[in-house]
């Protein structure tokens, strides 16, 4: 019997490719500057992380102030820790260690600018590759322009989106300038 492909994944998940691409170049972007954008990251500095004076503290506070608050280790003792904040010098006793790991602030560790930068290097590569900022043969602007045409094709998009100056980018590109829809 022949070999049965199952293609439905070809399906208009294509459509939200251009998309998908620009998000991930966009978090590229911002990468590193919240601990939610690296949880597992996060997560295994601040299980790591030796509890001493000086580490940096970083907790939510609920209503009635909903900010974050700042501050550093001050005291260990017997399972016992003490936060100093910076806002206004009061302290906080911290008797359960993990509540404590959890308001590590991971941001000013230096582990975590050593990882992150190891991480963007794969986003800016995919935006250097979109944008033809590499080496020639690697070159994928034309390829994503075109992905973003496909998107005309999505009618949610085509009706927010496609207009005249949707007609004359498309036409722009190389494999449509034969075209002369100006």
């Amino acid at each position: 019997a022949p070999l049965q492909v199952n293609r439905s994944w070809l399906g208009l998940e294509i459509l939200q490719a251009y998309d998908m691409l620009e998000a991930i170049v966009e978090k590229g972007r911002h990468l590193g500057k919240d601990a939610a954008h690296l949880p597992n990251l996060a997560a295994l500095l601040r299980a790591k992380k030796k509890i001493q004076i000086g580490l940096p503290i970083l907790e939510w506070y609920e209503a009635p102030y909903n900010a974050w608050f700042s501050g550093k280790v001050s005291r260990v003792s017997n399972n016992k820790w003490q936060v100093k904040y910076d806002a206004d010098d009061s302290v906080s006793e911290i008797t359960d260690i993990n509540v404590l790991r959890n308001m590590i602030d991971v941001l000013k560790l230096p582990q975590w600018q050593e990882n992150v930068a190891k991480v963007k290097v794969g986003f800016e590569y995919l935006e250097k590759r979109l944008t033809d900022q590499c080496a020639s043969p690697y070159h994928c602007e034309k390829q994503h322009k075109a992905l973003g045409l496909l998107r005309a094709f999505n009618p949610a998009f085509a009706q927010a989106q496609v207009d005249e100056a949707f007609v004359r980018d498309v036409t722009a590109l190389p494999m449509y300038r034969h075209l002369n829809c100006t």
